[in-house]
């Protein structure tokens, strides 16, 4: 019979196991193209904030990642912004990419980011799609079987505390 505390053992053990290996990371990212390159792109790209491409664990409550695109045609000039990030899970929506109105739906801050940013610079985006997916780095080009470090670590943790799970127990049944 096991003892009480080789069995606390065992749950916290493959707890610790499960909640790490269910925390996910995203791209984070604010960027912004433009093309043809002249005066117009410069005024339009001169009024962006962007931030670099980077690695986020997500915050609880953040299980799925995304990636929001919207164009626009100003001047002559194509504006490409990209906004990457942590999303929560949204009813009704799974995997895939979706419309701006949609987007209103699964991402509500973005959505109104959007129209601040047409308000700011007198655009109007002709062009918005939100993907999202779940799965570590899922909202960014590189991809792999193993996804991301995360997945690798998350793998690696239970290939060890499985075993010293195990370990524990028949450690603990022998005294």
């Amino acid at each position: 019979m096991m003892a009480a505390s080789a069995r606390f053992t065992l749950f916290v053990v493959l707890l610790s196991a499960i909640l790490y290996a269910s925390a996910i990371e995203c791209y984070s990212q604010i960027e912004a193209g433009c093309s043809p390159p002249g005066l117009a792109c410069d005024k339009l790209k001169n009024q962006l904030v962007v931030s670099p491409k980077t690695l986020t664990p997500c915050p609880e409550g953040r299980t799925m990642c995304a990636s929001t695109n919207a164009s626009a045609l100003e001047q002559g000039a194509r504006l490409i912004s990209t906004v990457a990030g942590c999303l929560a899970a949204v009813e009704n929506f799974g995997s895939g990419c979706y419309g701006r109105k949609d987007l209103k739906k699964i991402d509500p801050a973005t959505a109104n980011n959007l129209l601040e940013a047409e308000k700011a610079l007198g655009i109007n985006y002709d062009s918005v799609e939100i993907c999202i997916c779940k799965g570590n780095l899922c909202n960014g080009a590189e991809k792999s079987a193993l996804n991301s470090r995360a997945d690798v670590l998350s793998f690696s943790s239970l290939v060890v505390l499985v075993p010293m799970a195990i370990f524990i127990l028949a450690f603990q049944s022998q005294i």
